[in-house]
């Protein structure tokens, strides 16, 4: 079962967290939640009002949550990176209670103005906000059950070893983070919080003080392990997950060149995290860049409609809070908008699928830039550009273009110590892409604007390239 107590009832003496100097058996464990959950009790006196929280990197944004779970409370962690309107925001639009935990003292910070009726949330686990950079935060709806179904698929990807140890270098705020929380309280294994936004030496330094085996990162922190050049050698690290809209096929490569085990691995929110996870084996067998994420994980049916990554299992969310409710057939009233049809959920993400069933993302449908009647999808366009040795990072967009709609451009950030030869990158990138995927906008930057989970936010990055944009000639392609 998810939750403390019944960890407790099967292994007390198992070690659940370590924090810092800090470690907490499950018995231990479960005498803080239980306290915890006593004083949420007598401060949010309605079971169907979920609670908010800012979920700082901390042992006690941890027990929060696990308190939630016990008391069957819908929780809503807050991002510490927004600003505090965008909270109130979220508090509001999900009818939330928010509280704080300080020195051990619980307190309310925050109502919203309403309750949510009915029985919308009567299942509800926990409320995440979706990575969007843009607009009005969406908040995916997860159950228990849901949250249950995709740590048993992860395990089932991933295995359990009796010494494993999982460290939490994501935020609490998102699916990353809080997956491996539960994950772990499931499986009755330790997680070891670190500090989402610590630098590449921190990093290495727990992994190899609390014998971490697992560890998920982004690609931006398995960027700095590699730049920083730190040995993992001689850790127990076992499997490294990268994740994000797609994971760079050539950074992975790298990592494994330099003895890292680094499986790919795409999720979302509103799938409780993983959808597709390459096998430990792959990295015995796969040499160089892999371009896909390995196949779908068990329980969870994974198809293509019309180059849209379509999935169907029991760790779907049940809707997204605050939108119009529609039917679904399949499952009844929801509050979702378009995304579930028949009991299927549409990412937005373009894919393909191989004979063995390995996905390929390809990105996101909403990024695509129709130029001439034809469709481009950046992150293809990216993975290009980011072979040619002189290119670090690439951002590819579209600004628009009297004739055609729209043209294709491309931020780039530069290699330390290398300049960009324009004859050599036309002659790779009119080998590798047709005529109309080419950019005809060129800009160099030094930095790419990120999102809060620290994924590249496309819109912000293409705003601030516009003033810096180059068109560039092109041959005409015969």
């Amino acid at each position: 079962m998810l939750s403390v107590s019944a960890a407790t009832r099967d292994s007390a003496s198992k070690l659940a967290v370590i924090a810092g100097e800090q470690m907490l058996t499950f018995a231990q464990l479960s005498v803080q939640v239980q306290q915890l959950a006593e004083k949420i009790n007598k401060l949010v006196s309605s079971r169907r009002q979920p609670v908010a929280f800012v979920a700082k990197p901390s042992l006690d944004s941890l027990l929060l949550f696990y308190a939630l779970l016990e008391l069957g409370q819908s929780a809503l962690p807050l991002n510490p990176r927004l600003l505090t309107s965008d909270h109130r925001a979220m508090i509001e639009q999900a009818g939330a209670t928010e509280l704080s935990l300080v020195e051990g003292q619980l307190g309310v910070t925050g109502k919203a103005s309403f309750t949510i009726e009915g029985n919308e949330l009567q299942s509800s686990a926990v409320l995440v906000a979706t990575s969007g950079s843009t607009g009005r935060a969406k908040i995916a709806n997860l159950s228990k059950k849901a949250l249950v179904a995709a740590a048993e698929a992860s395990a089932d990807r991933l295995g359990w070893m009796d010494d494993d140890r999982w460290l939490l270098s994501l935020s609490l705020c998102h699916i990353g983070g809080l997956s491996i929380a539960t994950r772990c309280l499931l499986a009755r294994h330790p997680v070891v919080l670190g500090e989402p936004r610590g630098d590449a030496a921190e990093l290495t330094r727990l992994i190899d003080r609390h014998d971490i085996t697992l560890v998920s990162l982004v690609s931006t922190q398995l960027h700095r392990l590699l730049a920083g050049d730190f040995d993992l050698h001689r850790t127990k690290l076992r499997i490294l997950l990268v994740g994000g809209m797609h994971a760079d096929p050539w950074l992975i490569a790298a990592a494994r060149t330099r003895g890292i085990p680094v499986l790919a691995t795409y999720g979302m929110t509103e799938t409780a995290s993983q959808i597709a996870t390459q096998l430990p084996s792959d990295l015995r067998s796969l040499i160089g860049p892999c371009h896909d994420v390995g196949p779908a994980l068990s329980q969870l049916e994974l198809k293509i409609i019309n180059d849209e990554i379509v999935v169907r299992g029991p760790m779907l969310f049940d809707g997204y809070v605050g939108e119009i409710a529609e039917v679904d057939s399949m499952r009844g009233p929801n509050t979702t908008g378009l995304p579930l049809r028949h009991g299927w959920f549409h990412t937005g993400d373009w894919g393909r699928l191989d004979g063995s069933g390995r996905l390929t993302v390809v990105g996101r449908a909403s990024d695509r830039i129709v130029t001439g009647g034809e469709n481009v999808a950046p992150a293809e366009v990216e993975l290009v550009l980011e072979t040619i040795p002189a290119i670090e990072r690439a951002c590819v967009f579209g600004v628009p273009e009297a004739v055609k709609g729209e043209q294709v451009a491309a931020a780039i950030i530069l290699r330390e110590g290398f300049v960009l030869d324009l004859v050599e990158f036309e002659r790779q990138v009119s080998e590798r892409l047709a005529s109309f995927k080419r950019p005809r906008a060129l800009a160099i930057m030094t930095e790419f604007a990120v999102t809060a989970t620290g994924k590249l936010d496309r819109a912000s990055t293409a705003r601030n390239a516009m003033p810096q944009l180059q068109i560039m000639e092109h041959r005409r392609s015969t």
